[in-house]
């Protein structure tokens, strides 16, 4: 959802073409902490049925979730309101897409879509602990890698 908001917003031109999302931007917070806890309830469960507590690959996904929490919630909190106060404040368009275009929040999505991945393998693999450390830190580095890298190659676009 995300990715559609902010590629939306980024691609407007009048606050017109970007208010719609706005309303679903409003919504985001309140989806994500329920489909999160929902994610983690289900996840304890199959852990206590299962009986992998002292697993590594458990260890570092429940680390790694809380990771991507924090990334999406007080790491962007100030630059997604700021992206919607710029939704709601009448002129161009220029300053919201600025603030759409920020590579912190664009760094912070590409980092929780790849360790949300790795969750995703260490969760068939089930590896050792510090193979899914070393998993979940590539995955870290290389969703930074593309998310900043994706913003130096657009801001290269706008400048050429």
């Amino acid at each position: 959802m995300e990715f559609l908001i902010l590629g939306a917003v980024r691609r407007s031109t009048t606050q017109e073409q970007a208010s719609p999302w706005f309303s679903v931007c409003a919504v985001l917070p309140l989806v994500f902490g329920i489909s999160v806890g929902l994610i983690l309830a289900s996840g304890v469960y199959m852990m206590a049925r299962s009986e992998l507590y002292n697993s590594g690959w458990v260890s570092v996904s429940i680390g790694s979730m809380v990771l991507m929490g924090i990334l999406g919630g007080p790491v962007i909190r100030s630059r997604m309101n700021a992206i919607r106060q710029a939704g709601l404040d009448n002129g161009t368009a220029a300053p919201l897409n600025r603030h759409a275009s920020d590579p912190v929040v664009r760094a912070s999505l590409f980092i929780r879509l790849a360790v949300g991945l790795a969750i995703v393998y260490l969760m068939i693999a089930k590896p050792g602990l510090s193979e899914s450390l070393i998993l979940t830190g590539v995955a870290f580095a290389l969703g930074a890698a593309i998310g900043v890298g994706q913003g130096w190659v657009q801001s290269s676009a706008v400048e050429g």
